[in-house]
């Protein structure tokens, strides 16, 4: 299952090419948009992507993505922090800062985390390397 988080079609509607495509339908068959502010969102979008976590098998480590305006990529951390606080579950990167900082950062850690949370414009900037993951959930969240 995958949550999306929306609030308006604005950024929605630039990425709609993505969820559109046939690797994202052929791999995920519920889209849950959230309008209302209070409902807990974070946490159940958090709580979806460790269950799908736990639902993939092999060698592989389980990533899922997060795309958020770059104002609430530290609010994102924040509620792993506050619902996770062990790292057994998740292991966060905050893709921020300069590209060289974030491509550095990627090198090095790409290979232990299993949630990625960026912003808009850093995904659009850096759209080279992380479209070639293979991202077990994504969630979409418009602030």
């Amino acid at each position: 299952m995958v949550t999306i988080l929306a609030d308006s079609e604005s950024e929605w509607g630039a990425l709609r090419w993505y969820v559109d495509s046939p690797a994202w339908q052929s791999r995920f068959s519920q889209v849950h948009p959230y309008e209302d502010m209070g409902l807990g969102k974070s946490l159940q979008a958090l709580v979806s992507v460790s269950l799908a976590h736990d639902d993939v098998s092999g060698d592989n480590l389980a990533q899922s993505l997060i795309v958020c305006p770059s104002t609430l990529v530290r609010h994102w951390q924040s509620e792993v922090g506050k619902f996770f606080s062990s790292s057994l579950i998740f292991n966060v990167l905050c893709l921020t800062g300069s590209r060289e900082n974030r491509l550095a950062t990627w090198k090095a850690r790409a290979h232990d985390v299993n949630l990625v949370v960026t912003s808009y414009s850093v995904m659009r900037s850096d759209i080279e390397y992380l479209q070639h993951e293979q991202w077990c959930c994504t969630i979409l969240d418009e602030g």
